[in-house]
């Protein structure tokens, strides 16, 4: 719904409206193990709690990559104030009801 892209914290807020949820932390594991057939250069971005990492203030997010032939599960440094491309793809969850 961001035809020039938008921050972190707007693309949450809308999809929060919208009836969807963040993800917990382990989606990011098990969807890297599940989806097998993700196509080489996408990046799909889990919508989800940031993570606190060490002592400061580095949150971190999860970050499923296909570059060169390998597929692998990154943490990613993510800001509320983020800019993210309207191409991003991100993944939140459809509550049950």
């Amino acid at each position: 719904g961001f035809k020039r892209g938008a921050h972190f914290s707007d693309i949450v807020t809308r999809a929060l409206s919208n009836g969807l949820g963040l993800c917990p932390a382990e989606v990011g594991p098990r969807l890297r193990l599940q989806y097998r057939d993700q196509p080489r250069g996408e990046c799909l971005i889990i919508g989800m709690e940031p993570m606190r990492v060490g002592v400061g203030e580095i949150v971190r997010i999860f970050a499923l990559v296909h570059q060169i032939g390998i597929r692998s599960l990154h943490s990613i440094m993510s800001y509320p104030h983020q800019f993210l491309d309207a191409n991003t793809l991100l993944v939140f969850v459809l509550p049950r009801k």
